[in-house]
């Protein structure tokens, strides 16, 4: 109960904050959550999910009837960025769904709202409520569940061709000498440190996500970084010492322009496609700084 309390709370504000038209955006009369949930639970769900009366594990229980595809995520604000320029419909309103209870006949602890894509992202980014939800089309064509656990993204009753080729898009993978077969990665992005207090929502705001492999950042990348240690973290202001590719290494751009110049004293000694490579990497960081006040760079150990 207290969920959904906190839930309905939170986005009361964000609607009064935003200055929303409930026209837009508005929880759903009480005498239609049961249809809507039920209609939700045995289109998308399989068997196990329908007997459990729940949407909360909805990624491990798919109606395998129906298409879906995954994708793994690195925060919130990456989600909603695939959702809007993607799914993005200014004349058709969907439902938002709340739900984290099994066997809940009564919905006590479920929140179901209806608007516009443009609404439903502006409350959401707003509210910063830390737990799953589901985007369901009001036609029951398709939806769109966030997994906050496992920080996924499942689309689930369509191909969605247009948001795979989008995701590709944004991820630019850079290799040197790493092999296509690798999976340990670090994932370089752009943040803006809003008013020095920046957040875990502040990570990501650019188009693009630079992707570097193991055998790659090992041999070309982390010889470099490792020269500008020690300093402070410009976000918590706490003393680095090494760099650490199993967590979130926070480079500013005084740190962002100290790695290149160094990249760049060494460049006459680098073969035809360490050239290519680090060329490649001081273009994309030159390009995200001019709007960025750093990069951050976060592993998948």
């Amino acid at each position: 109960m207290k969920l959904k309390n906190d839930i309905r709370t939170s986005i009361e504000q964000s609607i009064k904050d935003l200055h929303i038209n409930r026209d837009n955006f508005h929880e759903v009369s009480k005498f239609e959550y049961e249809s809507i949930f039920k209609k939700t639970l045995y289109k998308f769900g399989n068997d196990a999910i329908k007997r459990h009366y729940t949407l909360s594990s909805i990624y491990m229980n798919i109606n395998n009837k129906i298409p879906s595809w995954s994708t793994s995520l690195y925060d919130f604000t990456q989600l909603l960025d695939i959702l809007n320029n993607t799914l993005k419909n200014p004349n058709e309103k969907f439902y938002l769904i709340f739900n984290d209870a099994f066997d809940d006949r009564s919905l006590e602890n479920t929140m179901l709202y209806e608007g516009y894509l443009s609404e439903i992202f502006e409350v959401l980014m707003d509210s910063s409520i830390f737990c799953d939800f589901h985007i369901v089309s009001k036609k029951f064509e398709f939806m769109v569940s966030y997994n906050d656990d496992g920080e996924a993204l499942i689309f689930i009753g369509k191909d969605f061709k247009n948001i795979k080729e989008y995701i590709k898009m944004r991820n630019i993978k850079l290799y040197c000498y790493s092999d296509k077969k690798e999976r340990i990665r670090l994932d370089f992005t752009a943040y803006i440190d809003k008013d020095k207090n920046t957040m875990w929502e502040d990570w990501h705001i650019g188009n693009e996500c630079l992707v570097v492999y193991q055998t790659d950042y090992n041999r070309l990348l982390i010889p470099y970084f490792e020269k500008i240690y020690p300093f402070k973290e410009p976000i918590t202001h706490t003393l680095e010492t090494h760099f650490d590719a199993c967590f979130d290494n926070w480079f500013n751009k005084e740190n962002c322009y100290k790695i290149i110049e160094l990249i760049q004293k060494d460049i006459e000694n680098k073969t035809k496609k360490e050239l290519q490579f680090y060329n490649s990497f001081i273009e994309w960081i030159s390009k995200q700084l001019q709007f960025a006040d750093g990069i951050v760079v976060d592993g998948n150990l």
